[in-house]
């Protein structure tokens, strides 16, 4: 769904955004993509970590784009903003989803459901998204530090 559309449906709004609130959100992001590293976590809660990290960068482009999700389907319209935003593909927002979804259930629903392969391809899924992001948002916003220590 274009931004357009996510916006007439009340999924989104404009907001304008800033440099350091941009800067905050890349924070959380590498946070998460630090925490799914972390040995010794299950696959759930890596897959969690993983999911996190994606869908803030995913928000950091809509953000930088002048807009915000409203609690109406936050999650779900941060995953389609990502096609207009930074030109994901079909493919990637189908993944995405998929991952949004994997991550509901192991949250809300059952345990031990995530396989430690599922884990890893979250997390690479994830990095992928990350780089995706931040070469997207360099050409916006040149001063904003989008290379953080993991």
């Amino acid at each position: 769904m274009s931004l357009e559309n996510l916006e007439r449906n009340n999924f989104i709004e404009k907001l304008p955004s800033s440099e350091q609130e941009i800067q905050n959100i890349l924070r959380l992001a590498h946070q998460n993509l630090s925490d799914c590293r972390v040995s010794g976590l299950s696959a759930d809660a890596k897959l969690k970590f993983a999911y996190d990290a994606a869908r803030s960068f995913a928000l950091t482009a809509l953000r930088a784009s002048g807009y915000r999700p409203t609690e109406r389907g936050a999650h779900i319209a941060t995953v389609d903003s990502f096609r207009d935003t930074v030109g994901a593909d079909s493919k990637v927002i189908a993944q995405f989803h998929n991952l949004r979804a994997k991550r509901h259930r192991s949250a809300y629903e059952v345990a031990d459901m995530i396989s430690r392969a599922e884990a890893k391809e979250a997390v690479d899924f994830a990095l992928d998204i990350g780089k995706k992001t931040l070469k997207w948002i360099r050409l916006l916003y040149p001063n904003v530090v989008t290379d953080f220590e993991d």
